[in-house]
This record gives C-alpha cells, sequence and structure tokens, in this order.
C-alpha cells in the first residue's frame, strides 16, 4: 500500500509526500501457485485503528487490523460474521466495505466461494461470468472487545444479473469496484453492472432494517 501523507493539503503532484507500507520488503519474484491479497479496502475504527479486508482467491474475505496507522498489521485472517463464526464467502473480486454516517458498516460481496459452475471449475482469471454475482449486502458493528473488531448480519439479495451478458466481451459479473455517496440522508451505492453500465440504487434504512448483527 501507499500512504499519501499531504494529500489533504492538495500539493502540486510534485510535492507528494508518500509512505511505502507496511515498510518491510516483498520479494520481486512472487511465487504465482501461492494464494495472495490484494485491493485492500480500509476503514477507520471508533478506537482510531485501522480494518482492511482483502481479495483473495481462497473463496473467503481476508482482513487485518492495524494498530499504528498502518506501519504494521495483524497476520491476515479469513473474515467471519462474528468471532468463531462462518466465513464470510467470497470469489476473487473485490469485497468494498464502506463506513456509514451512523457508525455502522456496509460490506458488498458475492456470497459464494468462487467455484460457482456448471462445469469444472475454472480458473479463477475466467471465472467472472460464473461467481462474480450476484451482489449481497451486509451490515457490521463495532465491537470493541471482540477478536474481529467489526460483526456483520447475514447476507440480503440487492442486486443480479441473472446471468445475462452484456457489452461487446459478454461479461455478466456485478459490483466490482462499487462506492458509496452519503448526503443529507440520502445513500447510494453505485456499482459496474457487467463492467457495461454504472448504477446508482439507494439503500435505505427501511432495507437495511431486517441485517441484524449478532451480540
Amino acid at each position: 500500500m501507499i500512504r499519501f501523507d499531504n494529500i489533504d493539503q492538495g500539493p502540486d503532484p510534485s510535492d507528494l509526500k508518500m509512505t511505502w507500507l507496511p515498510g518491510r520488503p516483498v520479494s520481486p519474484k512472487p511465487d504465482l501457485t501461492l494464494s495472495g491479497c490484494m485491493e485492500p479496502c480500509i476503514v477507520l475504527l471508533p478506537d482510531c485503528r485501522l480494518f482492511m479486508v482483502m481479495r483473495t482467491s481462497v473463496g473467503s474475505v481476508w482482513y487485518s487490523v492495524s494498530e499504528d496507522d498502518g506501519n504494521s498489521w495483524r497476520p491476515a485472517e479469513p473474515l467471519r460474521y462474528r468471532d468463531d463464526g462462518e466465513r464470510v464467502l467470497h470469489p476473487a473480486s473485490p469485497p468494498p466495505l464502506f463506513a456509514l454516517e451512523d457508525g455502522r458498516y456496509l460490506l458488498q460481496y458475492h456470497n459464494n466461494d468462487g467455484s460457482m459452475s456448471s462445469g469444472p471449475k475454472p480458473l479463477w482469471t475466467r471465472a467472472y461470468n460464473f461467481n462474480r454475482r450476484a451482489i449481497f449486502l451486509a451490515i457490521g458493528e463495532f465491537q470493541p472487545k471482540a477478536h474481529q473488531p467489526i460483526w456483520f448480519s447475514g447476507p440480503k439479495h440487492f442486486a443480479d444479473s441473472d446471468g445475462v451478458p452484456a457489452g461487446i466481451q459478454n461479461r455478466t459479473e456485478m459490483g466490482t469496484y462499487s462506492s458509496l455517496t452519503e448526503r443529507q440522508g440520502d445513500r447510494v451505492l453505485w456499482y459496474p453492472d457487467r463492467k457495461h453500465f454504472l448504477l446508482g440504487k439507494r439503500v435505505t434504512n427501511e432495507w437495511l432494517d431486517d441485517l441484524v448483527v449478532p451480540r
């Protein structure tokens, strides 16, 4: 990761100050047969720790926690709905996590382990038409005394392509590289539909009411 240390001051690009994290060398020749984590999404916890979720190729979201502003991180672990709970299943695809204005968190994921296929399990690099759909959302709440500091509700179906391809690549995937905006109580999740359309869909508190986080 790269931390932009002075980006809030709006410097000239030539004056940007950057810090590479987590500050230890990485092998320049990775073994591509091994699983890996990428495309991290980070939120700030109420106790000022950083909570990071990551895309993996092992069938679930993984996470880590930093207590020193990203300079070091706990060993990565599978993300679960609660401590010792079920893993949050997800294929090799971004799993965005958003901090909401009311203090809760919103996780977007596909709720499958990457093996959704009617034939042999495809290589993850060609599997987006099988397993990067549908979009599910879960609500997260901060648990200050827990090992995993955010616990999540179960999944709720949000959107799907129903497997109908679109665009020149005939893709069916949903929700890769989404973003969320909140303004004056209006919350919109913006998401790519088959990497061909960009859609915005409201996520109201009423829609989220039946998502209950374990205690």
